[in-house]
């Protein structure tokens, strides 16, 4: 009697579909409810066979997933060949294949997929078909000028189009890359909101394309222009000279992006785009601009600086739709600001947004007195706004592992935190490090040490303590703050005219983590023990400057209010307003 299974899980390269593979497919059909089925990745099947598959993985998704007995299809990437990570991802009941793999140690893990309640299901195997066919027609490809071109494609618009169509006209065959979810997080592509399948169908739709292929890891577009045999390589011009390096493979070609473009349809249907203007036309803003192409549903589209020419200059280096040097008359025109101006005018512009309903970004310190950031924190609440401040390490991936693994036991109950930034910054005209009001070196990097010391121990200390040395205008060129909480410490140490090690130390009762400088920057870390056998590396992504995830963040509390999730929370950012305020007070700042 044949056993029936609520959850079954096929997973196979689907390479030259044939009648072997549809009999597989239907058998595993017969004997569950919901059937899941993994494509193997370009990568996976070179690893498992050392060649290249002949078929593309989009058109071997598209393939699998138009059978009548599939009902669910996912990418196998690496890490879902082994069966347990498939188990833990699609939870089913029999994994099921042919029964050829009975006796080749491809069902090694099958002890622990019964521990879990899973069985593997052998079927009599069907022996391959010939592709002679198939392998002629691509031969026959081979002569055309190709052209390949990436991307996400995520909510599909009028600019993806018309990208498309001059990346076409520049030969006979274009080859279309669309990325996976998990290379889009790895790069840093964050608020991504179609899934792979309806991206790839989304492309295929516009009749443009000759072929897609699927991106799954960072160095495939080499192997891709080799495979394919790629003349040209297009894209975006907000990419260029990001991918000079190809032209050693083929002709690299940047397109003119389309400015101003309305979004589709389908995208208005979910979500709006958040329009967000910049205060500020500096360093730190031009970054974040940069930063924004990485983010799904937000796009930045007017500037302000009270000087107009300033303005004018980055809204014309950006392709921003208007810049102006009145607040209001730029408020009127965006839905969010992201401010990123000296620290004593945070305060005002952010009131003043707010009040005129529209969600903050604010760049770090939010705000110099504890009072104003209740105040304002208080302000968004009531208007059901988003206030976040924009200390980029605490929505990094890294961070929160950080967190994570520390609140989880991992190095035992924490005793010290220490962290420091330091930086030399010359002395020069204009220069805000030394403006003697709010700069000093405490002002101007003390959020980031402190961020772990507040995440970590709390805001609960029992005593707080400053040493520091002050330049001749009476600007701290370094600081130090030492905490006492109940059964803890902690340190935390800035500079801008000492330079020291910026690393950061957490010591509990187990082991320890040390992430060497610059911390802040955080990719990965390590948990040490007495035992360095059992030490354990951490990793995780922090691409480009690594506002994007502070952004994504922002973007996704604007578009989904129900599941708001502050990583830096309102209580964070009062209590680090608090210990700047205390530590200007000590040291005899006019303005505090």
């Amino acid at each position: 009697m044949t056993t029936y299974y609520p959850i079954g899980y096929v997973s196979g390269s689907f390479d030259m579909f044939h009648v072997g593979h549809l009999n597989l497919l239907r058998r595993a059909k017969e004997c569950c409810g919901h059937l899941v089925v993994g494509v193997l990745s370009d990568d996976c099947i070179v690893k498992n066979k050392k060649r290249a598959p002949i078929i593309s993985l989009a058109d071997r998704l598209e393939i699998v997933r138009s059978c009548k007995y599939v009902d669910e299809v996912d990418v196998t990437t690496i890490d879902l060949l082994n069966k347990v990570n498939a188990w833990r991802k699609y939870h089913f009941d029999a994994m099921f294949t042919g029964d050829d793999h009975q006796a080749d140690g491809w069902a090694w893990e099958e002890p622990e997929l019964n521990k879990l309640g899973a069985e593997l299901v052998f079927f009599p195997y069907t022996e391959k078909v010939s592709s002679t066919q198939l392998r002629s027609v691509l031969e026959s490809n081979k002569a055309k000028k190709k052209v390949i071109t990436y991307g996400t494609f995520d909510l599909l618009h009028d600019g993806h189009k018309k990208l498309l169509e001059r990346a076409k006209a520049l030969g006979d065959y274009l080859i279309v890359g669309v990325t996976t979810e998990q290379f889009d997080i790895q790069r840093g592509k964050l608020n991504v909101v179609d899934q792979l399948m309806k991206r790839i169908d989304n492309v295929r739709i516009l009749g443009i394309a000759d072929e897609v292929v699927v991106e799954e890891q960072d160095g495939q577009k080499i192997a891709d222009i080799q495979k394919y045999g790629v003349s040209i390589f297009a894209i975006g011009s907000d990419w260029k000279g990001k991918f000079d390096y190809l032209k050693e493979y083929c002709e690299v070609v940047y397109l003119e992006r389309t400015k101003r473009i309305s979004s589709s349809k389908l995208r208005l249907a979910r979500h709006d785009v958040v329009k967000l203007g910049i205060v500020g036309s500096g360093r730190i803003a031009a970054r974040t601009f940069d930063e924004l192409k990485f983010v799904s549903g937000v796009n930045a589209t007017a500037v302000y600086n009270p000087h107009g020419a300033s303005a004018d200059s980055f809204a014309r280096k950006y392709g921003l739709d208007s810049y102006s040097a009145e607040y209001e008359r730029f408020l009127d025109e965006v839905d969010a600001v992201y401010i990123a101006t000296p620290h004593n005018t945070h305060y005002e512009y952010t009131k003043q947004a707010l009040s005129a309903y529209k969600h903050v970004l604010c760049e770090k310190p939010f705000v110099l007195k504890k009072d104003e950031a209740v105040e304002l924190f208080d302000l968004a609440n009531k208007r059901k706004l988003v206030l976040m401040e924009a200390i980029k390490t605490a929505y990094a991936p890294g961070f929160l592992n950080l967190v994570a693994s520390v609140k989880s036991g991992k190095i035992g109950k924490v005793y010290d935190v220490e962290a420091a930034f330091t930086k030399i910054v010359p002395h020069g005209e204009n220069v805000r490090e030394y403006d003697q009001s709010v700069g000093g070196s405490f002002t101007e990097l003390a959020s980031y040490p402190l961020l772990p010391i507040i995440k970590l121990l709390g805001s609960d200390y029992n005593n707080l303590e400053f040493k520091y040395f002050n330049d001749d205008n009476g600007v701290d060129i370094y600081a130090k703050a030492y905490f006492k909480y109940k059964d803890a410490m902690a340190a935390a140490k800035t500079g801008i005219g000492v330079k020291s090690e910026g690393q950061l130390l957490v010591s509990g009762t187990k082991g320890y983590i040390l992430i060497k400088s610059p911390w802040w920057l955080i990719g990965g870390f390590e948990v040490c023990y007495e035992n360095p056998e059992l030490n354990e590396i951490v990793s995780a992504p922090f691409p480009g400057f690594g506002m994007r995830f502070e952004v994504a963040d922002f973007t996704r509390n604007i578009s989904e209010p129900e599941m708001r999730n502050y990583k830096l929370s309102s209580g964070d950012s009062i209590a680090l307003a608090e210990i700047i305020e205390e530590f200007l007070r000590k040291r005899g700042c006019c303005d505090i």
